[in-house]
């Protein structure tokens, strides 16, 4: 028969109980790092939005991530996406120079098209590239490259309303023109009366 000893056993289970510990250890600390990295990082995207208000299209970029986006910058975009009418102040503007910090929330934004845009600009769809420096695992900035796709179509047949905003600012256009027919109506009548 065999001759075990419990003893060493024992310890052959407790040494490999530790040995095991030891990685699962060191992987949870790294899954947390990683974990930790992630929360931290810069999202930057990239859009076209519509403000029905002013019947303006802005181009927007913005980071949604937590950590800070370094030298960021445009390219392999198609010019044609801007009206001839803002071309000049787009292509001097961050589109063209780029930005360099972005923090956790903030945004930039310009105007691309306005007006009866959507006559002109219906089919204009184009890539817009992206890149920027995050801080790496080691506090080293990488690059990141990212693309995003600017359309016109999908605004196309939309219904809008006016905004609270534009309704109160109507208002009180209507009022201020009130109170000014009524300030004359009383300085006519004021000269009447002397």
């Amino acid at each position: 028969m065999l001759d075990i000893d419990v003893s060493m056993l024992g310890d052959w289970a407790s040494d490999w109980a530790t040995v095991a510990a030891a990685i699962i250890s060191a992987v949870s600390l790294w899954i947390a790092i990683l974990v930790n990295h992630d929360a931290k990082r810069p999202q930057i995207m990239a859009w076209l939005e519509f403000d029905s208000d002013e019947n303006i299209v802005y181009l927007i970029v913005q980071n949604l991530g937590n950590g800070v986006a370094y030298d960021i910058h445009f390219s392999a975009y198609d010019e044609s996406i801007v009206m001839d009418q803002f071309r000049p102040h787009v292509l001097e503007s961050f589109v063209a120079k780029g930005i360099p910090l972005l923090v956790p929330g903030s945004k930039r934004s310009t105007i691309v098209a306005g007006g009866r845009m959507m006559d002109e600009m219906l089919e204009k769809t184009s890539a817009l590239t992206v890149s920027y420096s995050e801080r790496g695992l080691i506090r080293k900035r990488v690059r990141v490259e990212e693309d995003f796709i600017l359309e016109y179509s999908s605004f196309s047949g939309a219904l809008y309303t006016d905004s609270e905003t534009k309704r109160m600012r109507r208002a009180l256009e209507k009022m201020q023109k009130d109170v000014e027919g009524l300030r004359e109506d009383l300085v006519t009548v004021h000269r009447n009366q002397q």
